[in-house]
């Protein structure tokens, strides 16, 4: 496989455990992906609020490289600011009726497991 489509699977990996994770919790899955150019937002959801929730999901094998935490990096940042605001100007949403959160999972060991945190309300 190659690095690309590895870090990929990765990807959707951590994808796949935030998705379980949001819908466990009550939120509901408004769109998955969403992508301009410049920027992609890896889940948006809805909170019993009525909130539209955009998610950065950050996966890693180990800690290695960081916490997935800290990888969010200003670039980053302004990417997913383009990209929140395109959505909603897309869909006619309030940006006062919008919130960036950032999910970091860290697996536990080959054995399997994962070690996940939900951070809400980043700034961008």
């Amino acid at each position: 496989m190659s690095n690309k489509k590895s870090h990929r699977a990765i990807g959707d990996m951590g994808e796949t455990i935030a998705l379980k994770y949001l819908q466990k919790h009550g939120y509901t899955i408004a769109d998955t992906n969403y992508s301009i150019v410049g920027g992609e937002i890896d889940i948006i959801a809805r909170n019993h609020e009525n909130i539209y929730i955009f998610i950065e999901v950050k996966y890693r094998k180990n800690i290695e490289y960081g916490h997935p935490l800290e990888s969010i990096s200003l670039a980053k940042k302004r990417a997913l600011k383009r990209t929140v605001i395109a959505y909603a100007n897309k869909k006619r949403i309030d940006l006062d009726d919008c919130r960036v959160d950032v999910i970091g999972i860290i697996k536990k060991s080959d054995a399997g497991g994962h070690r996940l945190f939900h951070i809400k309300g980043i700034e961008i």
